[in-house]
């Protein structure tokens, strides 16, 4: 979603529980608040310490295709947490309002 549908879906005052940054500029976001599909919501962000065993990029043809792909870093073991940056650039996230 765009930073005017972010707005509107979530207040500043709600926590974007589902949602995660992929770029500042152009802004896009994916939610998933809605949606049981896929395992990529499950994808959790590493905690302070921890090391990330996966990245999300931007699909190859996008803004075309308006999808993210996870890319393991690693082996992930199985029974093993995926977890990757949601940004990992400065910017809307960084600054705390996600």
């Amino acid at each position: 979603m765009n930073e005017e549908q972010y707005a509107r879906r979530y207040p500043a005052d709600e926590p974007a529980v589902y949602a995660f940054q992929l770029s500042a500029e152009p802004f896009i976001v994916i939610d998933a608040r809605d949606s049981t599909a896929g395992v990529a919501r499950y994808i959790n962000e590493p905690s302070k310490g921890m090391r990330a065993n996966a990245r999300f990029e931007l699909h190859p043809d996008f803004p075309k295709v308006k999808r993210a792909v996870c890319i393991a870093l690693r082996d992930i073991l199985v029974g093993e947490e995926i977890l990757a940056r949601y940004n990992a650039t400065k910017g809307y996230y960084a600054e705390g309002k996600m």
